[in-house]
């Protein structure tokens, strides 16, 4: 019951405060409250990226399909990320720590299946179909994506599209704290060391 009443709240802060900090704010304010980590990691972070498997969880917890989306991008090892699109715009997106590239934004790409489904396109079951990296990937020729599998379900009822994007094996990309670190020389931490700093 608790669940379905912060669920109904979320909703209405999608329907009538808009798309972007509101409701991203209410579905972190319902995946903190109502999909506890210690909880749903083993449905949820087991195993390869899963919509039906988010959907279930969602279900289950009675929390709404974003939260529970978002809760996912938390736990899961993979690269992941979640869209966001309305009329064929792309509004809001979130990433999963491994997901280390940018995701294009404002007009859904034609090529994609969110493009299909929002002009009138049949909703299949939830699962996984590949496109080119330049469908979701910014900017376009990036060499480290080759190929992005994107999910898609049609919301109704907000006239909106939820995407679940995973690309496999994604290099991970490389800090500037990465390459300090391979400049320095181990043995210039200890007592070996060639140079001591002045008083």
């Amino acid at each position: 019951m608790l669940g379905t009443v912060y669920a109904l709240i979320a909703d209405i802060l999608i329907l009538y405060c808009g798309l972007l900090a509101p409701e991203l704010d209410a579905n972190e304010f319902a995946s903190e409250l109502l999909l506890p980590f210690g909880y749903v990691r083993p449905m949820l972070a087991s195993g390869h990226p899963d919509f039906a498997k988010i959907q279930m969880t969602a279900t289950e917890y009675e929390a709404s399909l974003t939260a529970t989306t978002r809760k996912f991008l938390q736990l899961t090892d993979d690269a992941c990320a979640m869209v966001w699109s309305t009329a064929g715009v792309i509004k809001w997106y979130q990433r999963s720590e491994a997901f280390t590239v940018f995701i294009r934004t404002g007009l859904l790409d034609p090529g994609s299946r969110a493009a299909r489904l929002i002009t009138g396109g049949r909703q299949e079951r939830p699962s996984f179909e590949g496109v080119n990296s330049d469908v979701w990937i910014s900017p376009p020729g990036d060499e480290t994506v080759e190929r992005v599998l994107e999910c898609s379900i049609l919301l109704k009822n907000y006239s909106s599209v939820l995407t679940l994007l995973w690309i496999e094996d994604l290099p991970p990309t490389r800090s500037e704290s990465d390459e300090l670190l391979e400049d320095l020389d181990p043995s210039e931490f200890t007592l070996d060391r060639k140079t001591w700093p002045k008083k």
